[in-house]
Formats: structure tokens, C-alpha cells, sequence
């Protein structure tokens, strides 16, 4: 399958699209993250710098839900919650009361994760 994949990773768009559906592939999302790449790519986040690399391009999601928080947390781990945060804040299409929710959210979420064992 990656090699099948491979040769759809031209532009930034196609390689966050492969990147999205194999997340296993890391150095791939490193790749993208470094390059800018966002929208998708948020799904298949597993490291600090990979969020942090995220977190810098211009064409990222927005968080809207709880569950683009746990998405992100379950695959950076606690140690992204910090990046999450900032996501949070950063973000401009979210309105007061939404922002105050997933602050909220992101609360329980960290509680939650703090208690999960390591795998």
C-alpha cells in the first residue's frame, strides 16, 4: 500500500492526503509538517514537533469539538497537550463561547490522559 501511495506524493495537497491515510508512515508527516502542510494532517499527528510543525501552517483546521482534542492527544500524547492549548488560542474561527467550551474540554481531556497508563 505505501508503495502504491508513494507516487501520489507530489504537491503539498496529495502528500497530506497520504499522510492522512498512513499515519504509521512518520517521516512522511514530518515531511509535511516541516513543509507546511495542514488541514488532514492534524488526524495523523504523533509527536510534539510534528503538532508544533502543524501549528505553523497557514492552511490548518480549526479545533471544533472535544473530539479533534482527543484525536490529536491520543496520537502526541500528554506531552502535546501544551500544543493543544495553543491551538486553542490560536484559533480564529471559533467564537467566545466555543473557545471557553473546549478550554473546558481540554481540562477533562488532560485529566483523562493524566490517568491513562503508558502503552
Amino acid at each position: 500500500m505505501c508503495q502504491a501511495l508513494a507516487e501520489y506524493r507530489g504537491h503539498v495537497r496529495q502528500r497530506t492526503v497520504v499522510s492522512y491515510l498512513l499515519p504509521a508512515q512518520t517521516a512522511w508527516v514530518d515531511e509535511d509538517c516541516a513543509a507546511g502542510g495542514g488541514g488532514l494532517l492534524v488526524y495523523s499527528l504523533r509527536t510534539v514537533r510534528q503538532l508544533d510543525g502543524y501549528l505553523r501552517s497557514s492552511d490548518r483546521y480549526d479545533p471544533e469539538t472535544a473530539g479533534d482534542l482527543a484525536t490529536v492527544l491520543e496520537g502526541v500524547g500528554v506531552a502535546g497537550l501544551g500544543g493543544v492549548m495553543r491551538w486553542v488560542e490560536q484559533s480564529t474561527s471559533i467564537d467566545h463561547a466555543q473557545r471557553e467550551r473546549l478550554a473546558t474540554q481540554r481540562s477533562l481531556l488532560a485529566n483523562a490522559f493524566r490517568d491513562r497508563p503508558e502503552s
